[in-house]
């Protein structure tokens, strides 16, 4: 009996580490889908009268991302933005631009990046896990 429980004991902590960590991954990917939102929602909707720069759209956008993320466990984190094919780095302070609105592509996005580490390192091949979350919202609403 007490090499069965040898045995079995390892991998039912294994087991019960593995889905708590997978639950704690799965919060921070909800986390992160909630920020992309928040930050598209701010830098598609805001500044569409041309009140805001552009510089500005970007730094409330940016703002909006880290106050989503707030009592999170998310603490480092990078933010891209633009207008059209959802690819680059940084932001863009030039997507739905309201002064020439028909030359901006008509939707912006927000790609929130965060690199999960995982916990008990010695279980696991892995190191970190890295979680991506895009939002994308037509310019103007």
């Amino acid at each position: 009996m007490v090499l069965e429980f040898g045995v079995v004991f390892p991998l039912v902590v294994v087991v019960i580490t593995a889905i708590a960590w997978f639950g704690v991954a799965y919060t921070t990917q909800l986390s992160l889908d909630q920020a992309a939102r928040e930050g598209v929602r701010v830098y598609a909707l805001t500044g569409m009268d041309g009140s805001l720069t552009g510089a500005q759209r970007v730094t409330n956008t940016q703002n909006a991302v880290a106050t989503a993320l707030a009592g999170t466990r998310v603490q480092t984190y990078s933010v891209s933005c633009g207008a059209g094919s959802t690819s680059g780095s940084g932001c863009s302070p030039n997507a739905c631009n309201p002064a020439n609105p028909g030359a901006t592509p008509p939707q912006a996005w927000v790609r929130v990046q965060h690199s999960f580490d995982v916990p008990f390192k010695r279980l696991w091949p892995i190191d970190a896990v890295a979680l991506n979350s895009r939002a994308v919202l037509r310019c103007g609403g």
